[in-house]
């Protein structure tokens, strides 16, 4: 009888330790300090006006679906295109709003909105990068924006190719692939390099039609992809030599999406939605079961944390409903798993 009251009192302490623990806890209540966890831009639906942020609280495992109303007390806008955080600075590229807004990062309290229209129209932003004391904005409307990070303003305008989208930065140069999207079927097909000393671009090469993402490779080279012309011209990659301006190798496979890991690149293909890793040095890829992809829905981005050494996947959930962001460790082993907003594209880390 005393052992069947010893091993319910356990029972019920137990019970109650874990009642305690809570894990994932969603919250609207003001974040006061940002410090550990994941910040999270969620796209939303185009022309809904519904782009939010969600922060997960590493420490607490609580979750703030939409910490930028939360922390501002107003929406962030219409279409969240990219993210990123540039020393003491969050900025977002607010596509359909046509703003960049500009966030203490520690606080995630608005010190600047810049509006992103030419004349009385939208340049409509696509993405962001920072180098040196200027951040670089591609706009669909042909241009890169040059903006100083001290005052804010767009001290330069930078004529490139049709509907710039992904940039990315090698040998102290900008890339900036132009997709010409919005002028189907003349879709542009080269990627612009950018001197970064004369803010002016100096060259121009042919990739293949309607480029969206462009990583940097080893040495001179980059990865391309081309996503056709949804008709009768298929979606390649390639590996580009910005030197010499030449296509040094076509990939057969579909791609949807690829991120730098290490010496390799992580590659989601389109047609089966597995992952296979590529090696740079070897031009080989191979299948990689280390991170199964069948629990996921809509597998919409993914990305490296290369300061964790974590992979992060995100799932659109249906595109409709609240997606989930996936968290594994480079084993493939599941760290964390939260719910976060419609369409969670990008993800920086605070440590």
């Amino acid at each position: 009888m005393l052992f069947n009251k010893v091993y319910l009192g356990v029972l019920i302490i137990c019970f109650i330790i874990l009642s305690c623990k809570k894990k994932n806890v969603e919250t609207n209540e003001q974040v006061l300090s940002i410090s550990e966890g994941y910040l999270v831009l969620n796209e939303g639906l185009f022309n809904q006006n519904n782009a939010s942020l969600t922060w997960y609280d590493g420490k607490t495992g609580n979750v703030t679906l939409d910490v930028f109303q939360t922390n501002n007390q107003r929406g962030l806008g219409d279409t969240g295109n990219d993210m990123m955080r540039y020393g003491d600075k969050i900025y977002v590229v607010v596509n359909v709003s046509s703003i960049i807004e500009v966030l203490d990062a520690n606080t995630l309290k608005s010190v600047k909105q810049i509006p992103m229209i030419a004349g009385n129209k939208s340049k409509q932003p696509r993405n962001i990068l920072g180098y040196g004391s200027n951040v670089f904005v591609s706009c669909f409307d042909g241009y890169v924006d040059v903006i100083d990070t001290v005052s804010f303003q767009i001290i330069k305008r930078i004529k490139v190719g049709d509907n710039p989208e992904n940039l990315c930065l090698l040998n102290q140069q900008l890339l900036v692939a132009n997709s010409g999207g919005l002028n189907p079927p003349q879709m542009d097909s080269t990627i612009s390099i950018v001197d970064l000393n004369m803010l002016s671009e100096v060259k121009r090469i042919i990739v293949g039609i309607n480029p969206g993402n462009i990583i940097k490779g080893l040495k001179d080279h980059v990865y391309v992809i081309s996503r056709g012309n949804y008709n009768d011209v298929v979606p390649r990659w390639k590996l580009v030599n910005v030197i010499s301006g030449e296509i040094e190798k076509n990939f057969n496979e579909n791609i949807l999406n690829m991120e730098i890991f290490q010496d390799s690149l992580l590659l989601i293909n389109t047609n089966n939605k597995s992952l296979s890793l590529f090696s740079m040095k070897k031009n080989t890829s191979k299948l990689n079961d280390f991170i199964s992809l069948s629990g996921f829905v809509n597998l919409y981005n993914i990305q490296f944390l290369p300061n964790k050494n974590e992979i992060c996947i995100t799932d659109a959930n249906g595109y409709v409903n609240q997606g989930y962001v996936s968290i594994f460790d480079t084993n493939g082993k599941l760290k964390e798993k939260f719910k976060v907003g419609l369409n969670p594209s990008k993800i920086i880390c605070y440590e």
